[in-house]
């Protein structure tokens, strides 16, 4: 994913080129399976990828919920900063029962998703490449950074 225009490169400091491009073709297949999913159900939860990345997507995931996760971001490839920080359109982190995993998957196949953890009842959020600890925060934690940050986000 591009950094480019991402709040990632305004607090780094770097200049990361140019800004993610939305594909409006793949994101409406995209849009419209993902709309089948929720009519039927299939969701528990859903947060846009926007603004801070997916990094940030799933801290606000698990503040709404009051609930921790556990993802591994080994099934992506590129820079772990690049994939938790990039603010490429037409991205969405969901949560699914695992009793409607399955159908969600039919519904998204063929298009790029990935099934990359869970929610958890522990009040972390913890992110992992592989056998590495990417991010351990707690509920608390990232709520004070959410607070401290949100005007600027």
């Amino acid at each position: 994913g591009r950094l480019g225009g991402s709040y990632f490169e305004k607090i780094s400091g770097k200049q990361f080129g140019p800004c993610p491009k939305a594909d409006p073709a793949e994101a409406v297949k995209l849009y419209r399976a993902f709309h089948r999913a929720a009519l039927r159900g299939l969701l528990a939860s859903c947060h846009d990828v926007s603004d801070g990345g997916l990094a940030v997507a799933l801290a606000e995931s698990c503040l709404g919920g009051r609930l921790g996760a556990r993802i591994d971001i080994a099934g992506l490839s590129g820079e772990a900063e690049r994939i938790l920080f990039s603010e490429a359109p037409s991205r969405f982190v969901a949560s699914v029962r695992p009793e409607h995993a399955d159908a969600f998957e039919a519904e998204m196949a063929g298009l790029p998703c990935l099934r990359a953890g869970g929610v958890t009842a522990g009040g972390f959020l913890r992110v992992y490449r592989g056998g590495e600890s990417l991010i351990r925060a707690g509920l608390d934690e990232i709520e004070a950074a959410w607070k401290r940050f949100a005007g600027e986000l």
